[in-house]
Formats: structure tokens, sequence, C-alpha cells
């Protein structure tokens, strides 16, 4: 790593990377309680400074979602069971997901994360007019999520055919 990478605390530094590992693994086992942060250092002005409080991405203290394996391109995919008939008709109309939730926030949302950003506007636009919001959600180089109301999973589920039966 050259000494300006290292000086400038551009991520993809390893040490810090590590050093967030080590953070996460701290937290972990305290969940949402109050974490002590480290007190204050000087430290020579070419050295990279880590924020005084730094932003910990800690799981939420929510149970699993319970998960059903799909079977998908010769594996055995878990899908949560409420999106379970959903991600067959998805999976039908060839369309190609890299991962769902059934409630992905407070917010009460379900989403779909698609390959393609084509495969996702044509999901887009299928359901846009059937349910009371949606959010396009776009994810770097690795496809889009498309994000509507849990409750309204079934009526999403309804406008796309039933994939064919197995085997048939």
């Amino acid at each position: 790593m050259s000494k300006d990478k290292e000086k400038s605390g551009e991520p993809g530094d390893l040490e810090q990377k590590g050093r967030l590992q080590e953070l996460l693994a701290e937290l972990s086992p305290k969940g949402q309680e109050e974490v002590e942060h480290p007190e204050e250092t000087e430290t020579p002005e070419d050295a990279y400074m880590e924020p005084a409080r730094p932003t910990i991405f800690a799981k939420r203290d929510k149970p699993e979602h319970p998960k059903q394996d799909l079977q998908h391109n010769g594996e055995a995919i878990p899908i949560d069971v409420q999106l379970v008939p959903l991600i067959q008709r998805i999976w039908g109309q060839g369309w190609e997901t890299l991962n769902s939730c059934y409630n992905s926030s407070h917010y009460h949302l379900a989403y779909i994360h698609f390959v393609t950003a084509e495969q996702a506007r044509q999901f887009f636009d299928l359901i846009e007019a059937h349910v009371s919001f949606v959010v396009w959600d776009r994810r770097g180089n690795e496809g889009v999520a498309i994000r509507f109301p849990t409750a309204e999973i079934e009526e999403v589920t309804s406008l796309l055919p039933e994939p064919p039966a197995a085997g048939g």
C-alpha cells in the first residue's frame, strides 16, 4: 500500500476493516446496550483518525423469519416463508434474484433484490399501480431491490402467473 493511501484513510485500507471487525465483535454479544467509546488520544497529523463515535452496524434484536428451502438452478435456497409463492412466480418469469426479505425494516417493507435493472424494471412496472407505494433501490453494481409493503405481498403475488408445475 502506498504512503499516500495510508495517510488518506481511504476505504479499502485493511487495517481500518480489521478495526471495524474488532468493534463489531466486541458489540455482538451486547446487542442494543449502550457501548462505551474509546477515549480520544492525540495522534500525529498524518495518521488516519477514527470518528469520536464510530458508526457501528449491529444486528437488531428481532426474531429470524421462518424460512423454506426452494430448489432453483440446482440449489436449495432459503426463502422467507411469506415470500415463497411470490418468489416461485418471479422465478417462473425467468427473473433472477439475489436476495429477498419478508419484513426488512420497522417500516414493514418486503423487498426482492433482482440481478438486473431490466428485470427489476419489469417487476416495478407490473406492481406500481397495484400497491400503496413502491421503492426502487439501486445496489451499485449488484442489481436493484424493489421494496413494497408487506401487507401487499398477496396482491403483488396475484399479479404474476403461477409457475409451471414441477416436471411439466
